[in-house]
């Protein structure tokens, strides 16, 4: 399965925009189809996908086949997702293409490989309790152990006599001299 595949099949009605937005959220979500990160369908469709930079925390990405083409649907932040293809929707879509969706007690967390523990509530929300035992795995500031999402990458949002700490990651690319 590969972009261009899906592109032809689901987006061709698309503003050129989307479909770039949405062939960046797909190399984002091939590593986590890879991971063993999808479960199978739990029902209508939905997939419980495991988020691949925080450590425990789950999305339900709902994939909806009509006559003609996928819809797709996520309970995950991202709201500006073209048509609602976030790249946990993406995962489950490539996961299912290629059958590489597993059961429920082999979700594993692609941050950092553990086997999660799922439990579906009565109401069908997937909660692990994974996130309490391993935090985010993403890079922190050495010297506040914190670490925000920007625009060019992560950075320390805190402030020390009046200067904003320096630390960023990646790290700014040097000028040549």
């Amino acid at each position: 399965m590969d972009f261009d595949t899906f592109r032809q099949q689901h987006t061709s009605w698309w503003e050129p925009k989307a479909v770039g937005r949405a062939a960046a959220r797909w190399e984002r979500a091939i590593p986590i189809a890879a991971a063993a990160a999808v479960s199978h369908t739990i029902g209508g469709g939905r997939h419980v996908v495991a988020s691949a930079t925080r450590c425990g925390q789950l999305y339900q990405a709902q994939l909806d086949t009509g006559l003609a083409f996928t819809t797709a649907s996520c309970n995950c932040p991202d709201i500006t997702a073209p048509w609602g293809w976030c790249k946990h929707a993406l995962a489950a879509y490539i996961a299912r293409a290629e059958r590489r969706t597993v059961p429920m007690e082999k979700l594993c967390c692609p941050a950092c490989g553990v086997a999660l523990k799922v439990e579906i509530s009565p109401t069908g929300a997937a909660t692990t309790t994974h996130q309490a035992e391993v935090q985010d795995h993403r890079p922190r500031c050495p010297v506040h152990q914190d670490a925000r999402q920007g625009q060019r990458g992560l950075y320390c949002p805190h402030r020390e006599g009046g200067r904003w700490c320096q630390w960023q990651y990646p790290a700014p690319k040097q000028k040549a001299a």
